[in-house]
């Protein structure tokens, strides 16, 4: 677009009229991007890479792409260019053009490229390194005599070998690389020059920048030790970790001289922790829709940077006197049409500056999921603690008290009359192992999670069983936007003493399946057996689930998946009776990333009864 201005003078009235014209140019909707000298997996690759996408009537309005952005365009042809250097193509040039559609109002992107030859690496040597062998420093390198040249392995390989010196106190080693052609062949011999400098310790570690986070809740993250020998691969742990928090919006970790130097020595370096908060608190309303459940709506409250011993002082000092102490407080009230449940949790991660996770936990709900012709009412709380036992491995330890009854209607049937004796108090103690090596707690794409927990209900209860339970979730990529997914569990309540007939277990306590989170295809929470003329779920004291899925990344905020499940549920001890399987898809969106929608299609291969099939499910939840 082009802008013009005339100034016309009147030389009577000494005035003058500005007269502005617009030359619009062409439309910068683009209509399609085409590839000339690059292979179809490259063109698929490049298209993941670049900002620079094809004009969508539907998605780019959410996600600003398919507009002609020069600056953008000019990133992606640098882009580019990397990934066929580092293909071996040191001379690669690529050109982009722009030519109008035969749309009206269009343009189309062309993208050509200029390859060259193929280059490789010749002779690769190194020198100055004198506290570290041959044989050490080798293991750095990623590339090697004869291979595909790289500009990127060989900038990895010199931070590799920066790495390395770091990691045994040499934080100021340098190290640098100059590329030599063999002659006029395309062949580069590569030598590696390393300066490995002075061995440094830790000083003093700063905080500086937190006006609300203590420094004690900052520094607990800190895995550098003042007197210890520097270690740069504690340093860059030291950062991600404050990152990973998410109470900072930077986070800057760095050694710099001591102030002390003169009395400490030349060979320390202090360490700075530098940060810029950001707000941790969220308040919000929530609402939705789902098969199960129909409408439901609330109010969420999250605070993750909480300071319970500021409450005191939160009606002299506002809010800010109740963050800053690096604890997690969660209070939730949701309202549906079928159930209705409030929530109230703290906890802090570092209990008495040990590694034992603490909290507590107080709830109460109202829940006719299950039938219209009866609600279950629960209102109990617990105290939990889990300990690290190291960065896979979790064990935990919690103790719960409820008390649970069962509200019939007012025309209820024996049958019925029968389900409201079953309400009392549950006292229970558990302990837990978790292994989590999953790579996200969101959205998984790798890594296995796996949660053993066994329970004794009877501390003071009007109930005595043990609850055994074996949950576990693995993921693996396929390929880059193909994930699998398998889960299965087993649940187990073995009733005992006072209890030991398995009609005595309260409805909350037992194992329920169906629906779109467990059994896709069935009613929610109706497989297994069902009371007489009434027809309702009983529920059961054995479980078992079994789900593999396919999940297809089509955009970041669509996701396709099939699935096979399997469940079943009974009433008798360790029992697993057949397994009811279904069969289907279904599709996960999330628009701006605030309203989640899954919707799908299940197919059940075995119903026991006809009224056990709901093949449709959808949610939809969002925060406001």
């Amino acid at each position: 677009m082009e802008l013009r201005y005339k100034v016309a003078q009147d030389p009577k009235t000494n005035e003058v009229d500005i007269v502005i014209e617009v030359k619009e140019g062409r439309s910068g909707k683009i209509d399609d991007i085409v590839f000339h000298g690059f292979s179809a997996s490259e063109k698929s690759q490049i298209l993941n890479m670049v900002y620079t996408k094809k004009y969508n009537l539907f998605l780019s309005w959410i996600t600003g792409q398919g507009i002609y952005n020069e600056e953008a365009l000019e990133q992606d042809q640098l882009t580019i260019i990397s990934l066929l250097q580092n293909k071996g193509y040191a001379d690669a040039k690529v050109k982009i053009q722009i030519k109008e559609a035969p749309k009206a109002g269009k343009i189309i992107i062309e993208i050509t490229a200029e390859r060259g030859v193929v280059y490789h690496f010749g002779k690769i040597s190194f020198r100055g390194n004198q506290i570290f062998s041959d044989q050490e420093v080798e293991n750095q390198f990623l590339c090697h005599p004869g291979e595909i040249y790289s500009p990127e392995k060989l900038r990895i390989t010199a931070q590799n070998i920066k790495d390395l010196c770091g990691r045994k106190g040499y934080i100021e080693a340098n190290v640098q690389y100059e590329t030599t052609l063999v002659g006029k062949e395309p062949i580069y011999n590569v030598e590696f020059s390393i300066g490995e400098g002075d061995q440094y310790k830790i000083g003093l570690v700063h905080v500086i920048g937190n006006s609300t986070t203590q420094s004690p809740v900052i520094l607990r993250e800190s895995l550098l030790i003042p007197g210890e020998t520097f270690d740069s691969a504690k340093l860059k742990a030291t950062q991600k970790r404050l990152e990973s928090i998410g109470y900072f919006k930077n986070v800057n970790v760095y050694a710099v001289r001591a102030q002390d130097d003169v009395l400490l020595g030349e060979n320390y370096r202090d360490v700075y922790i530098e940060v810029e908060e950001t707000t941790t608190g969220n308040i919000s309303l929530f609402f939705g829709f789902s098969s199960a459940d129909d409408l439901f709506g609330g109010l969420d409250l999250t605070e993750t940077n909480f300071n319970y011993a500021g409450i005191p002082r939160i009606f002299k000092d506002g809010l800010s006197a109740v963050r800053g102490g690096g604890e997690y407080l969660h209070a939730r009230a949701s309202v549906g049409a079928k159930q209705r449940s409030y929530l109230l949790s703290w906890m802090t991660p570092y209990f008495k500056d040990t590694l034992w996770r603490v909290g507590f936990e107080a709830n109460a709900a109202e829940s006719s999921l299950q039938s219209s012709n009866y609600k279950i009412d629960t209102i109990g709380g617990s105290l939990f603690a889990s300990y690290p036992l190291n960065p896979l491995w979790t064990f935990g330890t919690k103790y719960r008290i409820k008390n649970n009854f069962t509200k019939i209607s007012s025309n209820a049937t024996p049958t019925e009359q029968e389900k409201a004796s079953s309400g009392g108090i549950v006292s229970a103690v558990s302990s837990s192992l978790t292994f989590d090596s999953t790579d996200s707690g969101f959205k998984p794409h790798r890594g296995f999670r796996s949660f053993l927990e066994a329970e004794y209900s009877g501390i003071g209860a009007d109930f005595y069983f043990f609850r055994f339970g074996y949950i576990n979730a693995y993921y693996t990529p396929l390929w880059k936007r193909g994930i699998m997914k398998y889960r299965w569990d087993a649940r187990f309540i073995v009733p005992v003493w006072f209890t030991s007939n398995p009609n005595d277990i309260p409805l909350s306590e037992r194992f329920f399946l169906g629906g779109e989170n467990t059994v896709r295809g069935y009613k929610a929470f109706d497989l297994g057996g069902h009371y007489p003329v009434t027809g309702d779920p009983k529920g059961g004291i054995s479980s078992a689930l079994l789900s593999v899925e396919y999940l297809q990344e089509v955009f970041k905020f669509l996701d396709l998946f099939v699935f096979t499940d399997a469940g079943s549920v009974s009433m008798d001890r360790f029992q697993i009776d057949t397994l009811r399987l279904s069969y289907g898809i279904g599709a996960r969106i999330e628009m701006l990333n605030r309203v989640p929608i899954v919707l799908g299609v299940g197919f059940p291969v075995n119903p026991s009864i006809e009224s056990e099939v709901k093949r449709f499910f959808f949610s939809m939840g969002g925060q406001f």
